[in-house]
């Protein structure tokens, strides 16, 4: 099931209740690049438009280098799951 072109998939979550999405605006799923939902530590719910790819976020986070990284990790030990309840 594919939403119209720009929409959003979810794809994962932390244990902070952020959510991580693909959105879809480009043809190819290849080119999708990732949308941030920050839920648990943000006052507001704050929207991250990453302008990358899954790999390449989540491997910017995990290294800090994403603006957000001591956010998006709320432990030492990372943990990403897959989000079933979409």
């Amino acid at each position: 099931m594919f939403p119209e072109a720009g929409g959003l998939i979810v794809w994962g979550t932390n244990t902070n209740g952020d959510l991580c999405f693909w959105e879809t605006a480009a043809p190819d799923p290849e080119k999708w690049t990732v949308v941030v939902r920050l839920r648990g530590s943000s006052p507001k719910r704050v929207r991250i438009r990453t302008g990358v790819g899954m790999v390449e976020f989540l491997v910017d986070v995990v290294a800090g280098r994403h603006a957000y990284s001591a956010t998006l990790l709320v432990t030492d030990d990372p943990v990403w799951l897959p989000n079933s309840a979409a």
